[in-house]
């Protein structure tokens, strides 16, 4: 396969904000209860790209990153990512902020790429009994950083999965075959 046609999506954020859930729900797979990821998990999701590649099969490789207290560097998996997605808990402050570390070595990192990494801020309303981040602070967090905000829900993960495969799509526009 040619390695155009693969692309790596990161999942980041801190604990119980709904990282595995996420990568799962790319995959397809019955997600249950919570499980803790320890390191990294990855997942393998085929594809097919637009007519105007002749629908070549694609893959894309999701990394689902374990929140881990002593290694917050990431630094490899961040390298040549085409997606990261950052994720909080609206009930959750500290991960709201903890978005500010990831946003920083995710742009540092996609400004040494070839190719830039879309970014994508993932407010999860998963579970969420009160809310201690308003919808505003994500909204002027991703503006700022000119990522785009996402307000995921139980109800609207269908519309995640496509505005991330649009993305990776459009990435393989340019590719000459």
């Amino acid at each position: 396969m040619n390695e155009k046609l693969v692309k790596k999506l990161v999942i980041f954020g801190s604990s119980y904000t709904g990282k595995t859930y996420i990568a799962s729900k790319f995959k397809e797979i019955q997600y249950n209860s919570y499980i803790e990821t320890i390191g990294i998990d990855l997942n393998v999701v085929k594809f097919t790209t637009l007519p105007l590649l002749a629908h070549i099969p694609g893959k894309m490789l999701i990394f689902d990153t374990g929140y881990d207290f002593r290694d917050r560097s990431h630094s490899t998996h961040y390298r040549h990512a085409a997606i990261v997605l950052i994720v909080f808990s609206f009930s959750d402050m500290y991960s709201f902020q903890q978005c500010k570390v990831y946003a920083k070595k995710a742009l540092y990192h996609s400004s040494y790429s070839k190719e830039k990494a879309q970014i994508f801020l993932i407010g999860n309303r998963f579970g969420v009994k009160k809310e201690v981040v308003s919808v505003d602070e994500a909204v002027d967090f991703a503006q700022f950083n000119n990522f785009q905000f996402f307000e995921l829900n139980s109800s609207n993960f269908e519309q995640l999965k496509t505005l991330v495969q649009k993305n990776i799509l459009k990435m393989f526009e340019f590719i000459k075959i």
